[in-house]
Formats: structure tokens, sequence, C-alpha cells
């Protein structure tokens, strides 16, 4: 459990009984997120394979390690990440490359807290660099394991890459200078055409990407903020 998360007080007995009745190596509840005096019922995608890895890149299984257990024979057989940004992506990934069977409690049993002060959301112009490039590395270490393992091709990492871009506009755009913008577009390039055309990328993230076209990202950052701070009110 994350430090400033909670939990309902039954979900771990609710998720090691799932675990029991479906004989699954891992075990996924859904989630509240938000934060005093707002969230919202995030809701699990529907599975349809059990080719997992596969399943966890079109983002249909959480990336998220918290609001989930798993058996801990998978454990012995997972690499950890030193990064701290995006840690999550590499040992998700080789959790479900491992798991026999994948279950979902469809119910919010884990109460994920947003916290705009904490360190991964909080950036300045003297940590920007670090904190992308740690998502960057993460990228990394998970790609090379599906590539090596599973041999999947480019197509396959389409939604993580829109992730990084996704991730790095709040840390460029803190800097204060127009390379964001630059950095923004040059990172993984092929993909910026889907961003406007393919039916798979979320609507938020082809909204971020014509707000960087337009030059407008860092206004809409803001007002982004205004409006959380205004509902936290």
């Amino acid at each position: 459990v994350v430090s400033d998360d909670y939990v309902d007080p039954d979900m771990y007995e609710t998720l090691y009984n799932a675990a029991i009745a479906e004989q699954a190596d891992i075990v996924e509840c859904e989630f509240w997120e938000g934060f005093e005096g707002f969230s919202r019922h995030r809701h699990h995608k529907e599975i349809g394979s059990k080719n997992y890895v596969v399943e966890y890149l079109k983002g249909k299984i959480w990336a998220y390690v918290w609001p989930r257990i798993a058996h801990s024979s998978l454990c012995g057989k997972v690499d950890f990440s030193t990064c701290n940004y995006l840690e999550d992506w590499y040992m998700s990934v080789q959790l479900m490359h491992h798991a026999r069977r994948v279950a979902v409690v469809r119910q919010p049993l884990y109460h994920y807290c947003l916290n705009w002060t904490s360190v991964t959301h909080m950036t300045s112009p003297d940590n920007f660099e670090s904190q992308f490039n740690e998502c960057k590395e993460n990228y990394r270490l998970m790609h090379e394991y599906v590539v090596r393992n599973l041999g999947l091709g480019e197509e396959a990492f389409l939604l993580k890459k829109v992730k990084i871009k996704a991730r790095s506009l709040p840390l460029l755009a803190s800097t204060g200078t127009r390379l964001w913008r630059r950095v923004y577009l040059d990172t993984f390039p092929e993909v910026n055409w889907h961003l406007l055309f393919s039916l798979d990328v979320p609507k938020e993230r082809k909204t971020e990407f014509l707000a960087v076209e337009m030059g407008v990202y860092p206004l809409m950052d803001r007002l982004r903020r205004v409006y959380r701070t205004l509902i936290k009110a």
C-alpha cells in the first residue's frame, strides 16, 4: 500500500479468496482515485485474452502494483528497477509474463489518494530532467524484456510510448523554457501521427498533443491545476 493511500478492511481477504476460487497467480481489484472532496471509480477493462503481456500493453490490465496481490512464486522471477518513476511498468510486465491466470475483482477496494505536492507530482527546472530520464529508463527495461522474451514488434508499445510522452509534459513545461515543446515532439516521434488518428489513444492524450502543436499547453496545464485546486477547495 502506498504510504498516503488506504484500503478497505477486507481488501486482501477478498483478493485472496478470489485467487483461491479462480486458481489465479495474480488478482487485482478496481479502485477509487481522487483527493479530499472528490473521487472517481476506476473500472477495470475486460481482459480479452490470456496473453496477459499484450493485454497489459493495451492498458486492459493495470500497470499499478498496489491494487493487486501476486503468488509468492512469481516474486523470485522478477528483477526490480532502481529508478523511481514508472518503476511498476517493468515489474508488472514480468509478473504478467509468468502468470498462468490473472483474475479481477470488480469492486473498488483500494483508495488511491492523489497528492499534488508529492515527490512524483512536484517538478522544478532542477529535477525535471532526472525524473523524465528515469521514466524513459523504465520504459527501456520493459521494452527490452518484452522483445527478448516474447518477440513483440513496435506496434505493441504504442500506448506506452504515448504515456511516456504525456508524462514528459508537466515535467518539461515546468522548466519555463521553450525546450519542453521540442523534447515532447521528438520523444518517440513515430507515434505523433497516432496521437491524432488512432482510435486506441485516449482523448485526453489527443488534446494534449494538439495543445502542444498550437503552443498553448502551458496555459492548458495551468488551467487544469486551477481547476483541481477549486474542486479540492
